[in-house]
């Protein structure tokens, strides 16, 4: 079932790539079943989390949100932990979009905080960038926060081009 469910995972990706999202979905729900079946904990989060993101550009943020904590959940069920800042930067954007403001802001700060320390420089810069883009679209706040904002995404600009990571997105 493990090995299913890798080979699956990858199709799974590469629509999600593709922007064939509805397809993606169906592969990771398979996946899931088949990880579950195998009692993979990191096929688990780390499926749970893409089917997270996922549901989340397909516009269903309360179920992708179901999906992110859940694959919280079994990724701080593991000894290695080095998924957990994608899982997290993963759960502050949607928690972002639900407008949860502050808990938003503690999960993007925990993913710059642990990709730090496990030397997961690429997870820190996006992390950085979302949390600089969260404290600049949050309506009523301060002006401290534009000011946080800049120099935020200015640090994650420096770290993206030290890795040469020039795709760093933020939506």
């Amino acid at each position: 079932h493990a090995a299913t469910a890798g080979a699956l995972a990858s199709i799974a990706n590469i629509y999600s790539e593709m922007g064939r999202l509805t397809d993606a979905q169906n592969r990771y729900e398979e996946v899931l079943s088949l990880a579950y079946r195998a009692g993979d904990k990191r096929i688990i989060a780390r499926t749970e989390n893409n089917l997270a993101e996922c549901l989340f550009l397909l516009g269903n943020a309360g179920s992708a949100l179901t999906h992110a904590h859940s694959a919280l959940d079994h990724c701080r069920r593991l000894t290695d932990r080095s998924d957990e800042p994608n899982i997290l930067i993963n759960l502050g954007r949607i928690l972002g979009k639900l407008q949860f403001w502050e808990e938003s802001g503690e999960r993007l700060d925990e993913a710059i905080k642990m990709a730090d320390e496990i030397g997961d420089r690429r997870a820190k810069a996006e992390a950085m960038a979302f949390r600089a883009e969260q404290l600049r679209i949050q309506p009523e706040a301060p002006e401290t926060n534009h000011g946080k904002a800049r120099a935020l995404f200015a640090d994650a600009l420096i770290i993206a081009s030290e890795i040469k990571a020039y795709g760093l997105q933020v939506q």
